[in-house]
């Protein structure tokens, strides 16, 4: 971890206090990443090894959406009433002792009956799951303090990419060397250990106390010819319409925030670390409640404008006001990108069920091909994801995800002509670019659109959506192969991609 801290040093020293979470949380993701890398990114290679068609696929892809519709806001409520530390590291354990069974599938099933047990498995298991997507993410905002959280999740998520990579490459060369399944079993069994270890750090982290937080980089300076007092946040002045206070530092932290809703593993949203059984839980986090961020206190003679919630994705979309869905949303322009959203994420996740089968049963690639493309991919969504704060302040949350969306179709169109390696290979790679913009930016468009006095019932909006849109998606589009074959299916869902980025730059 000292080459990252070399490579991500802040600004300002990280005080002492603050160092054994930071450490922790580098390596929870770390193990983390020994689980993404190898078991997630080839549980459905290794199904469709097994006999599975697309519709098992499809339905492996559904299970967690269908979990997370069910018990997300349950889950929330049950742990608003608990403390946070032990209950996510027991439904972390929960959840991920499920892996170790991976394990054991070929000692007692035979092939079709092994597929129905992972997709049994993959409902079981996202129930506590869910809850952990909900807890974690709570327990890392008590963790880290605002000003700290785009420089933990930044590092978070380089360390995940490198580790993804190595361990994609060293999964590939276990399944050359190992017999089918035992292969798999070695891959499956090193996912396990990676996502217990991963546990143990979740267990050893600690909600800060008040007296442990060190001021706010906010503070103030007096301006010449003026009794007003005037913010200084992160360094810069904002002399216009003082109550707001939003500058481009903060939105830059704020993405890196939004960018680890995702970190636990980012790539499976195009299909290539495809872990069906815990990534969609963990990507559609529930976050707590605006009420436990703590708001500044008002200063002796300073106007109420001044006074501000810090800004974060710790108030978007759970406690009061989460569960009330109302309609009239619909009709103002954030419906309108609600509707784009949604139109994305179902040609997203259409194709997601097929990319598997297709590069087992079309392709015939072997497992060292498919983890050079993981290894890949997950290199240009690095290398794209160091470059995306300079490119989203050029040109905006909009353009950067819309031209991401419009990318992101090259991944279907050419995966339906990636014959040899070397087409493969620009697939994938073309794909993690495009996954880096999409990824980073769209969580920050989003919020863009939101108002900031009703974010919880907005947000309860997309995840309304983007979990019917899994649903959906993941059923509908095996279905469509069966009906048009597959090679047509995945240039139908690139052309219904690029539509749908079309769509965002043209009315988003």
């Amino acid at each position: 971890m000292n080459l990252f801290a070399s490579l991500f040093r802040p600004v300002i020293p990280v005080p002492d206090h603050y160092r054994s979470n930071f450490k922790r949380l580098y390596w929870d993701i770390a193990w983390f990443g020994l689980l993404a890398g190898g078991a997630a990114s080839f549980i459905t290679i290794y199904a469709a090894r097994l006999g599975a068609d697309p519709q098992m696929l499809g339905l492996l892809s559904a299970a967690p959406a269908i979990v997370n519709l069910i018990f997300a806001l349950p889950a929330g409520r049950w742990l608003e009433r608990h403390a946070r530390g032990k209950p996510v590291f027991w439904t972390a354990i929960f959840s991920r002792l499920f892996y170790l069974t991976w394990v054991a599938l070929p000692w007692i099933f035979r092939d079709s009956a092994q597929v129905w047990a992972i997709i049994i498995i993959t409902f079981v298991m996202n129930i506590p799951g869910t809850a952990l997507a909900v807890g974690f993410n709570t327990l890392f905002a008590d963790a880290v303090p605002s000003e700290w959280r785009g420089y933990i999740s930044g590092v978070r998520n380089a360390i995940l990419s490198v580790v993804t990579i190595a361990t994609s490459l060293i999964s590939g060369q276990i399944l050359i060397h190992f017999n089918f399944p035992i292969g798999y079993q070695i891959v499956f069994g090193l996912g396990f250990l990676g996502a217990m270890m991963s546990c143990v750090q979740i267990w050893h982290l600690r909600p800060l106390l008040k007296h442990q937080i060190e001021p706010s980089l906010v503070e103030t300076v007096e301006v010449p010819d003026t009794e007003e007092e005037v913010p200084v946040i992160l360094g810069e002045v904002t002399t216009d319409q003082p109550e707001v206070l939003t500058t481009q530092a903060e939105l830059l932290v704020l993405e890196a925030e939004a960018q680890d809703l995702k970190d636990e593993i980012p790539a499976m949203q195009v299909g290539l670390t495809a872990n069906q059984a815990e990534i969609p839980a963990i990507q559609d986090k529930v976050l707590p409640t605006h009420d436990e961020v703590p708001v500044p206190q008002k200063k002796a003679g300073q106007p109420e404008s001044w006074v501000r919630q810090r800004l974060g994705l710790r108030f978007l979309a759970r406690g009061q006001g989460a569960g009330m869905v109302r309609f009239e949303i619909l009709n103002t322009p954030f419906g309108r990108m609600l509707g784009l959203l949604v139109l994305f994420h179902l040609s997203q996740y259409l194709p997601i069920p097929l990319f598997s089968i297709y590069q087992v049963d079309v392709l015939h690639f072997s497992d060292q091909v498919i983890s050079f493309g993981t290894a890949m991919f997950n290199v240009t969504v690095f290398i794209g994801s160091v470059q995306l704060a300079k490119l989203t302040w050029k040109w905006g949350n909009k353009i950067v995800t819309g031209v991401g969306v419009v990318l992101l179709s090259t991944y279907p169109g050419l995966m339906s002509i990636s014959h040899n390696l070397g087409l493969y290979l620009v697939t994938c790679f073309l794909g993690g670019l495009a996954w880096s913009l999409v990824g980073g930016a769209l969580y920050n468009y989003l919020l863009e659109k939101v108002p900031d006095n009703d974010r919880p019932t907005h947000l309860a909006w997309y995840n309304l959506g983007l979990n019917a849109a899994i649903l959906l998606g993941s059923l509908v589009g095996p279905v469509m192969a069966g009906w048009i074959g597959l090679s047509q299916a995945l240039v139908l869902f690139a052309l219904l991609r690029f539509l749908a980025g079309a769509a965002i730059l043209r009315w988003g």
